[in-house]
């Protein structure tokens, strides 16, 4: 599929998610919005799976860790014909088939329940595994990959982190350049390879921010992204990059939505009462 009816699906998925928030009264917009356009993509051009079969046994997996960012997973699904508009609309609301934080539904695509943070990152990793171990006993006809969606806040959860060592201790790091020893990594296919996400937003004081980046950075030294909001926290991560010597990129959740800095959009509020 071309990028630019990609980049229309997306725009899509983000008004869908919008409406469903604004709809329900309640909810997370921001992070769906800003991974729009992750899933829009990976659903057009790379996700196989058998629209006539959604419990096929070698489709493709998506897992999605931040429950709160249901309403990106509802929208792409829409798309796809797996919930209906009227569905859309009962977002958030008591026995609905479209939660607040997604449950497991294979056959509407839904590939696990996420609730804590972490939860999926671990459920995709084991996933994964277990797809090794069928291709081991039955061959490449069960071969499929394992898609991981995980927020930063689900990778600073001890479970997630013991999920990535899991993972990485198949993975020889090839960030200085040497090469990978194949396993896990490749059946995992995560959409974060080789990066650590920070997330600084515990202050809005420039000075608190920087003694908190500085801490994790020197924690986390192989850090790569850095995400912050306001103006105050992204100063103060930028002066925690300056004094210590190290790179680092801004990453800012809320795309498109006109109030992508706020405090209200990260937290979850829906656009029209902020």
């Amino acid at each position: 599929m071309d990028n630019q009816k990609i980049t229309r699906a997306a725009d899509n998925v983000r008004v869908l998610i919008a409406a469903m928030v604004e709809k329900a009264q309640s909810g997370h917009p921001g992070g769906a919005m800003g991974g729009a356009d992750f899933v829009s993509a990976l659903f057009s051009s790379h996700i196989i799976y058998d629209p006539r079969d959604p419990e096929w046994i070698a489709r493709d997996r998506f897992f999605m860790d931040p429950g709160h960012m249901s309403p990106m997973l509802y929208g792409i699904l829409a798309l796809t014909g797996r919930y209906s508009m009227d569905e859309l609309k009962e977002f958030r609301q008591w026995g609905s088939v479209t939660p607040g934080h997604p449950e497991l539904d294979v056959k509407r695509g839904v590939e696990n329940s996420s609730g804590p943070l972490g939860q999926g990152h671990v459920m995709a990793v084991g996933c994964a595994i277990a797809e090794r171990v069928l291709v081991a006993q039955f061959g490449d006809v069960v071969a499929h990959k394992t898609y991981a969606f995980i927020s930063d806040g689900g990778i600073q959860e001890e479970i997630s982190q013991g999920a990535g060592r899991i993972a990485g201790g198949h993975d020889q790091t090839s960030k200085n350049g040497q090469e990978r020893t194949n396993g896990l990594i490749d059946a995992l296919a995560e959409l974060y390879p080789d990066i650590e996400v920070l997330d600084v937003q515990y202050s809005n004081d420039a000075a608190v921010v920087t003694e908190i980046a500085k801490s994790m950075m020197m924690t986390y030294s192989d850090a790569d992204v850095i995400y912050g909001t306001c103006d105050n926290v992204v100063n103060g991560i930028l002066n925690a990059v300056a004094e210590l010597g190290m790179e680092g990129k801004i990453k800012v959740i809320g795309y498109d939505s006109g109030k992508q800095q706020t405090d209200a959009v990260r937290n979850g509020t829906v656009f029209g009462s902020i």
